[in-house]
């Protein structure tokens, strides 16, 4: 059996943006009377828990596939109650650089197919305050040399941010890998509690680059002071590039995601990144994997924004590459280095994602595709095929 469910539909003629985006960007005809100027709450949509927390059932993505002109990324689970739970990210606008789709314009559809006589019974919207959906937000960031005013910067920003993500319906958890040359590590005379190393420093990066793993928001501000207090924060680097997606592909298996989150990184350096060689000096616990290779196993389960400088250098990974395959939003980095989260435009994106539920669950196996239009200069289309094991 099939189910299938439709969400609001584009004007035609007019980009699927935000209309308080519209109105800033020069060129773009005026906004038709009676045009919605913020995202209400969708009527309808199945309240459900913001934390899918513990179930009989869980669910198992065995696959993934992105396909056509948008690209995708949702995460997928079981709640309390037994449904499954859909959390999808944001969609890049096609047309308009550092600008979501607004989710009440967009046209999306879901179905999906399982074995035997079971249906499914779907529904999907816009995140809002009564349709919350819970976001696992990891930030990837390089404390060498001038990069203290990142971690500064955040430490400033978090709180407001995440009032404001938390009043529009987003369920956040937040953790932070740092990175040099190497990454998770801890000497044993550290004086870091909350911070977590699962290595000593290695003699090439001898500064060490703890980690906090998902957590609320008061344990996380505890990482951040300890960051601002230890002398590991903007030291150490030697070369210019760092271990970039080597960290990020160690926090991406090490993270405890919740069931149902959507998987949003924010990759924060000022360099171009370490890939895979053949003769890899930083040994087996800091061996960066190939960028491309990267960004193709998390097609369609994660979304990278990156805040960084445009550049890269054969065997060097242009950081930019990450936010472009994977839909993620790409900034440039302030002269002096500070990240203000206030004002970085990720709240806007946070807040644009989407939340769905189906009911009918039971276990086997699941092919669940959601597809996406957005109108703008045309139209563009994208498909995300999960194959999920529901045990």
């Amino acid at each position: 059996m099939r189910a299938s469910f439709g969400a609001l539909m584009c004007v035609a003629g007019l980009s699927c943006l935000a209309s308080s985006a519209l109105a800033q960007i020069p060129g773009l005809p005026p906004i038709p009377s009676g045009m919605p100027t913020s995202i209400p709450g969708i009527p309808g949509l199945p309240g459900v828990p913001s934390v899918p927390g513990a179930s009989s059932k869980t669910a198992k993505i065995t696959s993934a596939k992105n396909e056509g002109d948008l690209k995708l990324s949702a995460g997928i689970g079981v709640d309390v109650g037994g449904s499954l739970v859909i959390s999808m990210a944001a969609i890049k606008h096609p047309d308009l650089p550092n600008v979501p789709v607004n989710p009440l314009l967009a046209s999306l559809s879901v179905s999906a197919s399982v074995s035997g006589t079971l249906a499914l019974s779907c529904t999907i919207g816009g995140v809002s305050s009564s349709s919350r959906a819970p976001v696992d937000l990891v930030f990837v960031n390089d404390t060498t040399g001038s990069m203290s005013g990142t971690v500064n910067g955040i430490s400033e920003s978090v709180k407001t941010f995440a009032q404001k993500i938390q009043a529009g319906g987003v369920d956040a958890r937040f953790s932070m890998y740092t990175y040099g040359d190497a990454y998770a590590t801890r000497g044993s005379a550290s004086k870091f509690s909350v911070g977590v190393g699962d290595f000593d420093p290695p003699k090439f990066d001898t500064v060490p680059r703890p980690y906090v793993g998902l957590t609320e928001l008061a344990p996380f501000e505890k990482f951040l002071a300890e960051m601002k207090a230890s002398g590991a924060l903007g030291t150490g680097g030697g070369d210019a590039p760092e271990n970039t997606l080597g960290a990020l592909e160690y926090s991406n298996s090490k993270v405890a995601w919740r069931q149902g989150a959507a998987h949003v990184f924010v990759v924060i350096g000022d360099n171009p990144a370490h890939q895979k060689a053949a003769t890899d000096k930083y040994g087996p616990n800091w061996s960066a994997p190939n960028g491309e290779d990267f960004v193709s196993r998390l097609n369609g389960t994660a979304v990278a924004h990156v805040v960084g400088h445009d550049k890269g250098a054969e065997p060097l990974y242009n950081l930019k590459k990450l936010a472009d395959g994977t839909g993620g939003n790409f900034k440039e980095l302030p002269k002096d280095g500070k990240v203000d989260l206030t004002t970085l435009g990720l709240d806007s994106f946070l807040l644009s994602g989407y939340r769905g539920s189906c009911t009918g669950l039971a276990s086997g196996s699941l092919d669940l595709v959601i597809k996406a239009t957005v109108v703008g200069k045309k139209i563009y289309t994208g498909s995300l095929a999960f194959k999920v094991v529901i045990s």
